[in-house]
């Protein structure tokens, strides 16, 4: 089954890094890899602080074959817990991922 992914190159998945400021950065590509259907591929990417919804942000690509885009977001200004990824395929959500504390 063909579908989308948020993937760092070669590894298939997304890197989080926090700082020690509490600061959080992730880094990924969210790409589809679908030779002949046309997919819209959305990440929806929710940063915590504690149980708090903190920061949000949300990254598209639109295509098929090996349509991509990078996904290079930090966020700071307050002290990040958690983050939760959410892929979505053609508006239907297809995987998440929670990461943190």
């Amino acid at each position: 089954m063909s579908g989308s992914s948020l993937a760092s190159r070669g590894s298939k998945k997304a890197v989080v890094c926090w700082a020690l400021s509490g600061a959080v950065a992730v880094v990924g590509r969210l790409f589809i890899d679908s030779p002949d259907e046309a997919i819209f591929a959305k990440a929806e990417i929710t940063y915590f602080k504690g149980d708090v919804v903190g920061a949000t942000s949300q990254h598209n690509v639109q295509g098929s074959g090996t349509a991509n885009t990078l996904v290079n977001v930090r966020k700071s200004g307050g002290f990040f817990t958690k983050v939760r990824l959410r892929l979505f395929r053609n508006g239907t959500l297809v995987h998440t991922k929670n990461m943190g504390s």
